[in-house]
């Protein structure tokens, strides 16, 4: 006997291809969300990392503003604190003075390494050089006591003419790769076709202004590629196991499929199989609905490694930032609580920007991972250990005394050490630099406190030379003990040290 047919097709094509088409936008749309809270997720933080570098700045860059103050705004130190900012590519100052109302531009730019002033016209430049010609006539004039004075006058309005013509002429010279994005404040805009981040802040003095910020960001999008590649292959398996279930299943009769189609409409968290009759069956239907409920438990398998992934530095496999953030301070404040001693210790890749420059991001993140790697192979399973940004990584270990922690840096630092790792010529090879604090169990310390003076001991071996451990340990009196350990030119803790 010839099936039924409707428009051509018989019913159980017709439930072949409906079922199908449900099972793609289920696919679809669960990989999309994956992709979109994958996405967003790495987006934000790329985002919070690049506002907390610039907002330490806003404060002090208003009241320059405010008084139209170039010499603050261009001074070298800040000129050095943009450098210092990782994917920092151009930021550019506008704003108006509060006393004057006059205009104030001031632009930094990575590819040219200096600031500049955006704000001069040739008006600016007449009236310099009238200034300065003018005190020039009156030098030549002048006597002896007065003519110091002109001299001092004469020298800083021919360098203010020198600035102004400086800026002018940089700015004239350098045109953008950007267009300037039409963000609100404290907004931000993607461009990928240029793969940079493009950021706005709002000044804070009476008149106003803004800092728009521009951030290189084509590691983000390599790691987007990277994500749309493993969900396409995790959906067309997901695809072809559907594909399996839903030809077996419509050979059969259609209510027990409607039954199911109900289950496959329900949010994937909330559906209950306990309740679904067809489990319990040995035909097509049975089988169904296990396969149903299979997928569902990989679907909810997945967003689970999803949120593990959103809590893991995909480059290393150590604990991310989100996990550092969330975890960091509570294991410390755990181990004080339950009264046992704790280490910690931050480390850093010395002269890492350095390797970056000479062999490529690619070769930098080899190095990371080996790093990470030896971290991995030197903490045992009672420490944790973090990618806290960049070439920073820090180690949390429930030691009792102070020599456990001492062995545990030192064997971090020689781990690294004995990779032989090539760096840049003239460098040797890669090394670590590592800073670490023991607290005993019986004082009262804070994560803040023991962070800030391991990341400071860290400082301090940078300092001395790189390739260094230097430790200490907070004593009974609350404050770092005098005895600092300073790695490879030192010896163990000492019996008096242990306490």
């Amino acid at each position: 006997m010839k099936e039924l047919s409707t428009r051509g097709l018989s019913i159980n094509q017709m439930m072949f291809v409906s079922h199908l088409l449900l099972v793609m936008i289920i696919i679809i749309g669960m990989s999309a969300a994956r992709y979109n809270s994958e996405w967003n997720t790495r987006v934000a933080s790329v985002v919070d990392i690049a506002r907390h570098t610039l907002t330490p700045t806003v404060h002090d860059i208003s009241l320059a503003v405010a008084g139209r103050n170039y010499s603050q705004l261009t001074m070298p130190a800040r000129q050095k604190y943009f450098r210092g900012i990782k994917d920092l590519v151009f930021l550019d100052i506008r704003g108006m003075s509060d006393y004057s109302d006059l205009p104030v531009g001031v632009r930094y730019w990575r590819e040219i390494r200096t600031m500049w002033r955006t704000d001069v016209t040739e008006d600016d430049l007449v009236t310099a050089r009238e200034v300065r010609d003018g005190l020039s006539r009156s030098l030549v004039e002048a006597k002896d006591r007065k003519r110091v004075k002109l001299q001092y006058l004469f020298n800083k309005a021919s360098e203010d003419l020198r600035v102004l013509e400086s800026s002018l002429r940089l700015s004239q010279c350098n045109p953008l790769p950007w267009s300037e994005p039409d963000l609100p404040p404290q907004k931000y805009l993607l461009q990928p076709e240029t793969e940079t981040l493009h950021i706005k802040i709002a000044l804070t003095n009476e008149n106003g202004g803004s800092l728009w910020a521009v951030f290189d960001i084509s590691g983000l999008y390599l790691l987007r590629n990277e994500i749309a590649r493993d969900i396409v292959i995790e959906a067309l398996l997901a695809l072809s196991a559907s594909l399996l279930i839903i030809w077996a299943v419509t050979v059969r009769v259609v209510a027990p499929i409607r039954r199911l189609a109900s289950y496959m409409s329900h949010d994937l968290e909330k559906m209950d199989f306990s309740a679904m009759p067809e489990l319990k069956r040995q035909d097509e239907i049975g089988a169904l609905a296990r396969m149903l409920k299979m997928l569902a438990d990989k679907a909810r398998v997945q967003l689970t490694e999803l949120r593990r992934r959103s809590d893991t530095d995909v480059l290393t496999g150590l604990g991310g930032r989100r996990s550092y953030e969330n975890d960091a301070q509570a294991l410390f404040d755990r181990e004080r609580y339950l009264g046992n001693g704790i280490g910690l210790v931050v480390c850093d890749i010395d002269n890492f920007k350095r390797y970056n420059d000479s062999f490529g991001h690619r070769r930098g993140d080899d190095v990371l991972r080996v790093v990470a790697q030896a971290i991995t192979t030197v903490i045992s399973d009672k420490d944790r250990a973090f990618r806290i940004g960049g070439e920073e990584f820090v180690v949390l270990s429930a030691c009792q005394h102070s020599d456990e922690l001492y062995r545990l840096a030192e064997n971090l630092r020689k781990q690294v050490e004995s990779k032989n790792l090539p760096h840049a010529r003239d460098m040797g090879t890669v090394t670590m630099s590592v800073g670490a604090i023991f607290a005993h169990p019986d004082i009262e310390l804070s994560y803040e406190q023991a962070f800030e003076q391991a990341d400071a001991l860290l400082y301090e071996a940078k300092i001395a030379g790189r390739n260094r451990l230097r430790l200490c340990q907070f004593s009974e009196t609350n404050t770092p003990s005098n005895t600092v350990f300073d790695v490879p030119h030192c010896q163990p803790p000492c019996e008096q040290d242990k306490d």
